[in-house]
């Protein structure tokens, strides 16, 4: 009689599914972690500003938290912080149709007796120095209930005409010109 154990064919077959399911879950992890860590990097800086809302006076002695360096910048007299170089994340999600050429950083502004401001999406450009962006303080009346003002910056005025002539059915034109104003139109 023949003592050599033979495997059991269904034991086999568990093992084999055991073994593909921690494979896909191994590929789902390293595929999530790679779009954690973004893609590429915008070297750039800001120079931000920080005004009162009403009366547009510069604020000094403003806290501004640039999301990506994990630091905060001070604001001056004029309200100006110094240059503060980001490495902002590239979204690469219009890669395919017309890439993005900035980076986007998330600033939060603070100021004591003052609305809590953030900045989502605000433009780094690679290498270059951007005068702003200017940020309008409001005075804490209460109203807001503790709540700061949220603001997303939209792209660049020629990147989103550029992208909407791409993305155009054929057949159609619109206009990407002003619209005449109601005193123009006849």
């Amino acid at each position: 009689m023949n003592n050599k154990k033979r495997a059991d064919p269904s034991r086999k077959k568990t093992l084999c599914w055991l073994l593909l399911a921690l494979l896909a879950i191994l590929a789902v992890v390293f595929l999530f972690a790679g779009k954690q860590q973004g893609g590429e990097k915008v070297q750039g800086s800001l120079i931000v500003e920080v005004v009162d809302g009403r009366t547009e006076e510069p604020l000094s002695g403003c806290s501004v938290f640039v999301l990506e360096n994990r630091a905060y910048y001070a604001t001056g007299a004029d309200g100006r912080t110094q240059e503060i170089m980001v490495s902002a994340p590239r979204t690469e999600d219009y890669d395919g149709l017309l890439a993005q050429p900035w980076g986007e950083a998330t600033l939060i502004v603070y100021r004591e007796g003052y609305i809590p401001y953030a900045l989502f999406g605000a433009q780094v450009t690679a290498n270059e120095c951007r005068e702003g962006p200017r940020i309008y303080l409001f005075e804490d009346d209460g109203s807001t209930q503790g709540r700061a003002f949220s603001v997303i910056e939209g792209p660049q005025r020629d990147w989103v005409d550029q992208l909407v002539r791409l993305c155009e059915p054929a057949g159609t034109s619109p206009s990407l010109s002003p619209s005449p104003t109601a005193s123009g139109a006849n």
